[in-house]
């Protein structure tokens, strides 16, 4: 099969930027020197973006469905901030007391620093983008959900991903201040229960269990459905916010919030591109207010034109999927030119 290199690209590019630049937690106009933002996001692009590409080729080559993606993009967030960055379990990582409200003694984890930051990762870092670029190559109302890599580009694809991870690793314990690295019981824990998640999610593998895949997207479905995703994040990060002394709340509030998401997403089929699109918004509103609050006149600058970015990003991608005038039915196999 030959390698489309369009979609990978953006999808290696677009996990990144939704992830910390939306996010506000990056600026290319902010303290540190733009050179070594610009370093960053190439980092970035190897781990958060060859992580994005990878999971979804496993994805749809197995046949996972939505189902299997969100287990894998889980298992990504545990992988990363468990064994690659271990904010898990550093209580001092980057300065912040991330880990004392809810603190879990036995474990060395912050109950709802875990389910925050892992979640960050399963709808912004992985779902969120893929959503985005299979809409983008899709047409007709169809997203596509085909392959994307030939042999030789996945395994660049793994090199890339595995020097990202080992320099974003020594980052985050050789050079951190002070220097960290986690107990080899918690570092063994998160292999295993990453391998356990990746595990559960092949045996969805040629069982149909992408639920969305018979809905074609519709204005309709596509607009309820990014209300919906717009409100479940944004319900999210709120309960983050909430106080420390209200960690415990917090943390039980962020798992209801996902059980009612689940529960919506499985009874009512939402499209996977709205659920994107309202993702988005959040992360803007989200990044908008540390730009106000952090970054200054250029951050807010940069920051109000990311969101526009995103926007015509999202219009174009929207307008791609619902081109119906003389779109050709796709074949099953790929046909991109490599």
């Amino acid at each position: 099969m030959k390698t489309s290199f369009r979609p990978m690209i953006m999808l290696a590019v677009l996990s990144p930027l939704t992830a910390e630049f939306l996010l506000g937690d990056q600026y290319l106009s902010g303290m540190a020197p733009a050179g070594q933002q610009i370093g960053m996001l190439i980092s970035f692009i190897a781990l958060y973006g060859m992580g994005a590409v990878l999971i979804r080729e496993l994805a749809r080559r197995l046949r996972l469905g939505w189902a299997g993606l969100l287990l894998l993009a889980l298992g990504y967030g545990i992988f990363e901030e468990g064994l690659i960055t271990q904010t898990l379990f550093n209580p001092h990582y980057l300065g912040l007391n991330l880990l004392a409200p809810g603190h879990i003694g036995l474990l060395g984890i912050g109950a709802p620093w875990t389910v925050f930051v892992i979640s960050l990762h399963v709808i912004w870092s992985i779902c969120t983008p893929i959503a985005i670029v299979e809409a983008w190559h899709g047409s007709d109302g169809t997203a596509d959900t085909r392959p994307w890599l030939g042999r030789a580009a996945t395994v660049v694809c793994l090199i890339i991903f595995a020097i990202g991870a080992a320099a974003i690793l020594t980052v985050s314990t050789v050079f951190a201040s002070p220097p960290f690295l986690a107990h080899p019981a918690q570092l063994i824990i998160v292999a295993v229960l990453v391998l356990l998640v990746v595990l559960a999610a092949v045996r969805l593998r040629g069982r149909g269990s992408d639920v969305t895949a018979s809905l074609p997207a519709t204005p309709a479905r596509i607009g309820w459905s990014a209300l919906l995703g717009f409100l479940a994040t944004t319900a999210f990060q709120l309960i983050n916010g909430l106080p420390d002394r209200l960690a415990w709340l917090s943390f039980a509030g962020m798992l209801a919030v996902w059980a009612v998401a689940l529960l919506i997403m499985v009874s009512r089929r939402p499209d996977p591109f709205g659920l994107a699109v309202g993702a988005v918004l959040t992360y803007a509103w989200v990044g908008m207010r540390s730009a106000l609050g952090e970054a200054g006149l250029p951050g807010l600058v940069e920051q109000s034109l990311l969101i526009l970015l995103f926007l015509a990003g999202l219009a174009w991608s929207y307008r791609r999927l619902l081109n119906r005038a003389g779109q050709p039915a796709r074949p099953e196999r790929s046909t991109v030119r490599s």
